[in-house]
């Protein structure tokens, strides 16, 4: 008999489709997505996460998820009957205490619509540090003449110091997926910015050609940041199911912000700012979003229903 992740490979290679491909519809990233095709269903997420994983990706295939869900639930309960340790019986990494006559119930997660989210408060300040390093890193790279003059730069040093970018960019996107996979996306949230934000000071007091690649790696290691935590994030405060309608809000604020960037940029440099104002500014706005997310960090926490 196959097993439930050789049904699922099975039908994907059927439809001729890649990983990745699926990865990008589902929303789900392609590593867990080839883990649950391998049946190593051990990754660290939440055991609802895995569930939602596997039936949004049971009904992309276009297979019947009941009979997945059930076979997988069946495979659950034989493993739980092996851990089962002084009266206690474990469902993914927590311990449930049974008593005689006692049931173990499975803790629902809530999904939330897209309707829930914006009447949500913790939505909009998770939102402002998403949307702090697209509108400041556009800002940047269009307007990138007016620093390189402004500096002393040279036509050149930024164009080289590009390459410093993409080097931290690709590392924190390869390190951050394992931190995530170790911490959760919502742990891992406060730090995003704070690169970005010590690149304000580097425009603010250093004028060194060299300082150019300082300057644009630190933006690059936010920027790793953001990518991953910009998918994964939504993702754990909300749930899956309405995944999808979620991220296309999210991804419109997105939109919106590059505009806004370069729109305020351009606008402070046509009324005289410096671009160490503008970098002040910049960091204004990193700090106060930084200091909304301190006090709600601990509310991120999925609901329980």
């Amino acid at each position: 008999m196959q097993s439930i992740g050789e049904r699922l490979e099975e039908a994907r290679k059927r439809k001729g489709i890649s990983l990745r491909e699926a990865a990008e519809v589902t929303k789900i990233r392609s590593d867990f997505l080839g883990y649950i095709e391998q049946n190593k269903m051990d990754f660290s997420l939440p055991e609802i996460y895995k569930r939602g994983f596997l039936k949004n990706y049971a009904r992309y295939l276009k297979l019947d998820y009941d009979k997945i869900m059930t076979d997988y639930n069946a495979q659950q309960l034989s493993k739980s009957r092996l851990g089962k340790k002084a009266g206690s019986e474990w469902f993914g990494q927590m311990e449930v205490k049974k008593t005689e006559g006692e049931e173990v119930k499975e803790a629902n997660i809530k999904q939330w619509k897209r309707i829930e989210v914006l009447k949500d408060y913790k939505f909009y300040i998770v939102s402002m540090n998403m949307l702090a390093m697209p509108w400041i890193a556009t800002g940047v790279f269009v307007y990138q003449s007016f620093i390189s003059s402004s500096k002393n730069w040279g036509p050149f040093v930024i164009a080289q110091s590009f390459m410093s970018y993409s080097v931290f960019s690709v590392l924190t996107l390869l390190i951050s997926g394992f931190l995530i996979d170790k911490f959760t996306s919502r742990k891992l949230l406060i730090f995003m910015n704070i690169p970005l934000f010590l690149s304000t000071f580097v425009i603010i007091y250093f004028n060194a050609p060299i300082t150019a690649f300082v300057f644009l790696g630190l933006i690059g290691i936010s920027n790793g940041l953001a990518n991953v935590l910009g998918s994964s994030t939504w993702a754990e405060i909300y749930g899956v199911k309405h995944i999808g309608s979620i991220k296309a809000l999210t991804t419109a604020l997105m939109v919106f912000s590059t505009a806004f960037g370069t729109a305020l940029f351009g606008i402070l440099i046509d009324i005289g700012f410096s671009i160490e104002k503008i970098a002040i500014i910049s960091a204004l706005y990193i700090l106060t979003s930084f200091i909304l997310l301190l006090f709600v960090r601990k509310k991120l926490n999925p609901i329980l229903v």
